[in-house]
């Protein structure tokens, strides 16, 4: 509960209480009994937030008390056991018991727990400068009698700041404490590492500071250079930083402890940008980013391999395990394959001639070398000789359009523009390179104008047979061509996974046949039913489903087993004997929980 000694002057003054004052308000007429006891018979009081006492400090007080005595009574309570608990003076027992001493005055009284601590912090809060670490733990002790930030402010005196600050130093973990206590790091040095999660402060103590007692003058150096390694800035973490249900049980970023922007109104230093200083939790919501990115351009893209720069990484690892599926993909190296782009769309702001001018004949040659290189990609993408992969990297998912393996190097001429090789024949510059280059221009434009010939034709041929199935009761007037029953194996053998495609194109075709689409073709329609067959099956095989007693693809491969005359009837009748002999287990376990049912007694 919170403190109701505290007077209403006092309240509103925030005047910290005097100690002396407060017992007497305790004590009331009974001021206590003085005496003297032997310090074996007085204990520590558990309740006393002060931990810390300095070694060379206690020495010197204890050379005093050599020479003079403890002048001052300790404060003690009596316990059960015959015995006392020191209230206030621990230090000087424990430096009594430095001096050799056997006994020190007291002053006996009896106090509550609650009155005990309201002493020891009346008592340590006027000590001359107590070390910020004894004054955090002061502040912790109000909070834990439910005193509010404002309550306790007004009970020490100080400023809402100040006890923010002694709150955030109570983050602090042990190592760093003792170091703090023996000014190895400023109080500015230990608030600062007190905003990490306790596991980057154990990372960072144990990376720079666990050898510093061995060290005389150590110094912890270039602490704000090792910080920076446990904080991120929120502006550009990888994932919504409010969203609240990214990664379970740690909420959203925006009220979170360890974003600095959440205290920037009473530490203004640590505001000026969102900084998380849970290197743990931004990490694994970076990944959980990371996964959820990664399935949606899987269900989007629908990849056939996955590329890598170098090895995967644990990212990878952690996909893996939300996606098996991701792992029977085949893998890349960046670059070991080639990256195939669209060509970009020529930029009519960019053909100024040379009188200011627009230069149109250009802009309609790069158009039109425009257009057939985008046919040319349509096509490769379109032949299957393209993979649509994932390249994972920097935690980043980018899917890429790419052929397998390394085009070789090509240097191709530069040449001029035909507007340029028509002024160079007319002012009689021109040169055989630029003749012969102009040459090579015009054979590949007209190579390029046949592509686009054969492409609109089979455009054309694509559109009629796209009609045919539109007019009315066309499914009654098709008929199955010996063409079709070729296009039907082909489609089975594009739907092929690509490393049983590898088996099958090794087991029917030859290379030959595989780089010629005409001899491919002929090749598919001579298939014996045996061969038909070997590809019926391998295709099914692919299909995960088909290993799945409740998928259709399972229940297809089933059938196609069975008259295939596979020993279905001995597998199933194994089966049956096994569901016999668990049945049979079962039912006997059953029995034997039934027996010790009727043998137990009702309960009362």
């Amino acid at each position: 509960m919170p403190n109701n000694n505290i007077t209403t002057t006092q309240k509103q003054k925030g005047q910290p209480v005097k100690n002396e004052e407060l017992l007497q308000q305790m004590l009331g007429a009974d001021q206590g009994t003085f005496t003297t006891l032997a310090l074996d018979r007085i204990e520590y009081s558990p309740l006393n937030y002060r931990k810390h006492y300095d070694k060379e400090e206690l020495e010197q007080f204890a050379a005093e008390l050599s020479n003079h005595g403890i002048i001052q009574s300790l404060l003690v309570r009596p316990l059960e056991n015959g015995k006392y608990q020191i209230v206030i003076g621990e230090r000087r027992h424990r430096a009594a018991i430095l001096a050799k001493l056997h006994e020190a005055p007291v002053r006996i009284v009896s106090l509550t727990d609650e009155q005990v601590i309201e002493l020891q912090l009346a008592e340590n809060q006027q000590r001359v400068n107590p070390h910020p670490m004894d004054e955090a733990q002061a502040v912790g002790t109000m909070q834990q009698r439910n005193m509010t930030i404002e309550e306790i402010a007004l009970r020490l005196g100080k400023s809402k700041a100040f006890i923010y600050t002694r709150i955030k130093l109570l983050s602090l973990i042990e190592p760093f404490r003792e170091m703090f206590y023996a000014s190895k790091i400023t109080i500015h040095d230990a608030v600062n590492i007190a905003t990490l999660a306790e596991a980057s402060q154990k990372e960072l103590f144990d990376s720079n500071c666990a050898n510093w007692k061995n060290k005389k003058d150590y110094q912890l150096n270039n602490l704000s250079y090792y910080l920076k390694q446990y904080k991120y800035e929120l502006r550009n973490a990888p994932f919504d930083t409010k969203n609240k249900t990214l990664l379970p049980g740690a909420g959203a970023c925006t009220h979170c402890p360890f974003n600095s922007a959440t205290a920037k109104s009473l530490f203004p230093e640590y505001g000026k940008q969102a900084t998380c200083s849970n290197k743990d939790c931004f990490r694994r919501k970076c990944t959980a980013q990371l996964v959820n990115n990664f399935t949606a351009a899987f269900e989007q893209h629908l990849p056939g391999a996955l590329l890598f720069y170098g090895e995967p990484g644990k990212d990878f690892q952690t996909i893996l395990q939300i996606m098996p599926e991701a792992g029977e993909l085949p893998r890349y190296d960046k670059y070991d394959v080639t990256i195939i782009e669209p060509p970009a769309m020529p930029d009519p702001d960019h053909y100024d001639d040379e009188e200011g001018g627009f230069d149109q004949e250009r802009y309609e040659e790069d158009l039109e070398d425009y257009e057939a290189g985008l046919e040319e990609y349509q096509q490769l993408v379109n032949s299957k000789e393209i993979l649509t992969g994932l390249l994972l990297a920097n935690g980043k998912i980018t899917p890429l359009q790419f052929s397998p393996g390394k085009r070789s190097a090509t240097s191709d001429n530069v040449r001029a523009t035909a507007k340029a090789v028509q002024k160079a024949i007319r002012e009689k510059t021109a040169t055989p390179e630029l003749l012969n280059g102009e040459i090579e221009r015009l054979k590949e434009q007209e190579q390029r104008s046949q592509a686009r010939a054969k492409q609109t034709i089979q455009s054309q041929v694509h559109e009629q047979c796209k009609a045919q199935l539109e007019i009315k009761d066309a499914i009654n007037k098709l008929k199955l061509t010996a063409e079709d029953k070729t296009a039907a194996l082909f489609i089975i053998y594009e739907s092929i996974h690509q490393e049983t495609k590898d088996k099958v194109k090794k087991t029917l075709f030859s290379p030959k046949e595989l780089n010629d689409k005409e001899k491919f073709y002929n090749r598919l329609a001579s298939l014996t039913p045996a061969e038909s067959s070997y590809l019926v099956r391998q295709a099914l095989l692919s299909d995960p489903g088909s290993k799945y007693s409740n998928q259709v693809s399972g229940y297809v491969l089933y059938q196609v087993a069975k008259a295939a005359g596979t020993p279905i009837n001995d597998i199933e009748q194994q089966q049956v004997e096994e569901a016999g002999k668990r049945q049979s287990r079962m039912k006997e376990k059953v029995k034997n929980l039934q027996v010790k049912i009727k043998k137990m007694k009702p309960a009362a």
